[in-house]
């Protein structure tokens, strides 16, 4: 009769006692247990690749010259042009430096309209990345209370899209990185072809040139790729919340209590 008594104060108490506890706890670590998901930990990456490559190629200016070096027999004279090549890629952008002032390079529009493109998705990712981080820290846990699933099958579905995006944007980057490098070359030529003698009499006119760098374009490029990698990943932990997986997995929950019951029977 003892053993009745006490096994309901066991069964009652315990239970009640544990989710007070862990209620308690995921309260108060709601706001830092986010970070420890792969989800949580991984917009954290996201911010940080977005800013560096939106913040790579706004910030990007290099500069070359052509240096003019004139030999004679009384004297040498030494003409440096400056060439510039900057964000955001057009007309204005490449550009010598000259007596007379700036000779302009013919540049494609599709640089500066790549560029553009680039810079927004990235500011744009940015933006979402943030707003979906503090969403997951402090307004996660009230739609997982009230088994509201819309929230998550539209995250999912917006983290498809910004991968894609990304994707757009590092495959026109890198096509733009690779045909940029010819337009300044062809700018070299033409501006020693029409600017610059080569030979008069015994005066002989040499020219050198230096041209710029394009390493942070590449780098872009790679950051626009690991950035797609970074959304693409994500939306697997996405989409793991949606309801299209939840029913999945109610279903063949059924099926399986369905089983065991005609077994059982």
């Amino acid at each position: 009769k003892k053993s009745v008594v006490v096994k309901p104060s066991l069964s009652i108490t315990c239970p009640l006692y544990v989710t007070q506890s862990t209620h308690e706890i995921s309260f108060h670590m709601g706001g830092i247990a986010v970070l420890k998901q792969p989800k949580g930990f991984l917009k954290i990456l996201e911010i940080i690749f977005a800013i560096a490559a939106f913040a790579t190629l706004v910030s990007y200016n290099e500069k070359g010259k052509v240096v003019q070096d004139i030999a004679s027999p009384v004297s040498d004279n030494e003409t440096i042009y400056p060439f510039v090549i900057g964000y955001d890629f057009g007309d204005d952008d490449l550009y010598f430096e000259t007596e007379q002032g700036k000779r302009l390079l013919e540049v494609d529009g599709k640089h500066k309209t790549g560029a553009g493109f680039f810079n927004f998705v990235g500011v744009v990712s940015f933006l979402m990345s943030v707003f979906l981080l503090c969403f997951y820290a402090f307004g996660e846990d009230k739609l997982a209370e009230s088994r509201q699933t819309t929230f998550f099958t539209v995250d999912f579905i917006q983290h498809a899209v910004v991968a894609f995006f990304w994707f757009v944007a590092a495959c026109v980057w890198a096509d733009a990185t690779n045909t940029l490098p010819g337009i300044v070359n062809r700018g070299f030529d033409d501006f020693v072809n029409s600017n610059l003698t080569q030979c008069v009499g015994i005066i002989t006119i040499t020219c050198t040139r230096q041209k710029p760098s394009y390493g942070d374009l590449i780098v872009c490029s790679i950051l626009a790729f690991l950035n797609c990698f970074l959304w693409a990943a994500n939306c697997w932990f996405v989409f793991k919340e949606t309801k299209w997986l939840t029913k999945k997995q109610s279903a063949r929950s059924e099926n399986s209590t369905g089983k065991s019951g005609e077994s059982y029977q």
